[in-house]
C-alpha cells in the first residue's frame, strides 16, 4: 500500500519579503507597520505570526500571510486538505472529524463537509480547464464503467471512467450509463475531442461499438476500436468449458479435443491464430438453426454463435488490455465506496469521484498516497 507523506508547512513569513510592493498603487516605498498574532487550530501550531505592511504613498495597510494559511480560515491549509484525504480515503464526515479532534484540531462535521465541497469544484473547474487549454493529448485510452451507489436510488446507471492507458491516470468521469448508446456518445465526443486518441480500448459492451461510430462522425476524430484482451479470452474461455463439458458428457470425444484445441489457442496465441482455427471450425456448425421464440437455444447454435464472434472479433483483439481502467476503478472508487452507504445527491459524488482521481494522480506521480 502507499504511504501518506506529510510535507511540513513554512507558517511563519520573513522578516523582509522578497517582493516588497503596494496592491494598490504598486509603490515600492512600503515599510513595516507592525506584527499581529491569529489562533489557528493545526495539529502543531496553536497560532501564528502576521505580518503587517503599509505603504508610503497611498498609505494604504495590508498583511502578508504565511505560508499554509488562508485569509479568513481559521484552519491550516494540510488540516483542510487531511480532512478531504480521510473523506476520500472512505471516512464519513463525522468519523473525519472525530479523526481530527484526536488530532487536537477541533472540526464539526459540516465544516467537512464544506471543505470537501470546496475543494471538489475546485479541482472539477482545475480539469476542465485543462483540458480546454488542450494540455492533455493521449494516444491510448481506455473506457469502462462501474457502479459508485447513489443512497435510495435502485435504478441508478452508474458512471464511466476515461485513464490514459500509457499511465494509468484518470482522464475523465461522468455520470453514464455505458448500456445508454446516445447518452455514452455524447460523452465520448466530447472525450475524443479533448484527447485526440489514436485507440480507443472497451470492453464487449453493446453499445461501445455504435456510440463510438456516432462520436466519430460528429467529432471528426477516428480512432481505432479496440477490444480488451483480458475481457475477451475470459468471456470466451468460459464459455467454451460450458460448452466442452456438455460435449463431453455426451461422449463427443473428438469435438472435446477440437474445444481442448481452441481453448489453449485461445490462451497462448495471437488472434490471428485462434481467429482462424475458429472459422475453420465454423464450417462444421454453420448450419445450426437458431431457436424459436420461447425455445431454448441447442448445443450446436451456442457454439455457431461463439465461434462467429470469435472470427470477427478476432481482428479487434490486438492484444492489449484494459486493466489500467479496472486497476483506477478498483484504487479510487470501489474499495473506498464499500464503506460509504450511497450518496444523496449527485453533485456530491461528482466532486468525490473528482477528488478521487485528483488523489490518485498525485499517488501516481508522487510515489505516494497524498503530497500536502
Amino acid at each position: 500500500m502507499k504511504r501518506i507523506r506529510l510535507n511540513p508547512l513554512k507558517l511563519y513569513p520573513q522578516d523582509t519579503p522578497t517582493v516588497r510592493h503596494c496592491p494598490r498603487c504598486h509603490s515600492l516605498r512600503v515599510h513595516h507597520h507592525g506584527w499581529r498574532w491569529r489562533p489557528i487550530r493545526d495539529w502543531t501550531y496553536p497560532s501564528v505570526r502576521l505580518l503587517r505592511l503599509r505603504c508610503a504613498a497611498c498609505g494604504a495597510t495590508w498583511t502578508v500571510y504565511p505560508e499554509g494559511v488562508m485569509p479568513g480560515s481559521r484552519f491550516s491549509l494540510r488540516a483542510e486538505q487531511l480532512m478531504v484525504l480521510l473523506y476520500v480515503l472512505g471516512l464519513s464526515y463525522r468519523a473525519t472529524a472525530a479523526v481530527m479532534s484526536g488530532l487536537g484540531v477541533r472540526v464539526a462535521p459540516s465544516t467537512v463537509l464544506n471543505f470537501v465541497q470546496a475543494q471538489g469544484v475546485r479541482e472539477e473547474l482545475y480539469r476542465q480547464r485543462r483540458h480546454w487549454q488542450g494540455r492533455v493529448k493521449v494516444r491510448r485510452i481506455g473506457i469502462d464503467g462501474t457502479g459508485v451507489p447513489m443512497a435510495g436510488d435502485q435504478q441508478d446507471p452508474g458512471v464511466v471512467v476515461v485513464v490514459d492507458e500509457a499511465t494509468g491516470v484518470g482522464l475523465w468521469v461522468e455520470a453514464v450509463d455505458e448500456q445508454d448508446t446516445q447518452a455514452l456518445a455524447q460523452m465520448l465526443e466530447q472525450v475524443l475531442t479533448t484527447f485526440e486518441p489514436e485507440e480507443v480500448i472497451t470492453d464487449e459492451g453493446s453499445a461501445y461499438p455504435a456510440a463510438l461510430e456516432r462520436a466519430t462522425a460528429h467529432s471528426k476524430r477516428v480512432p481505432q476500436h479496440r477490444l480488451c484482451t483480458a475481457h475477451f479470452r475470459r468471456n470466451k474461455v468460459g464459455r467454451l468449458r460450458r460448452l466442452r463439458r456438455t460435449a463431453q458428457k455426451r461422449g463427443w470425444g473428438l469435438v472435446v479435443m477440437e474445444l481442448r484445441a481452441l481453448e489453449a489457442l485461445l490462451k497462448r496465441s495471437p488472434p490471428e491464430v485462434w481467429g482462424d482455427f475458429a472459422r475453420r471450425l465454423l464450417r462444421l456448425v454453420q448450419k445450426a438453426r437458431p431457436p424459436t421464440p420461447g425455445q431454448r437455444a441447442s448445443w450446436y447454435y451456442r457454439l455457431r454463435m461463439l465461434l462467429l464472434e470469435m472470427s470477427e472479433k478476432a481482428p479487434q483483439v490486438s492484444g492489449v488490455t484494459n486493466n489500467r481502467t479496472e486497476q483506477l476503478i478498483g484504487r479510487s472508487f470501489k474499495i473506498r465506496t464499500q464503506s460509504m452507504r450511497g450518496f444523496k445527491r449527485r453533485d456530491n459524488r461528482m466532486r468525490f469521484l473528482q477528488l478521487a482521481l485528483a488523489v490518485d494522480e498525485r499517488a501516481q506521480r508522487e510515489g505516494c498516497l497524498y503530497l500536502i
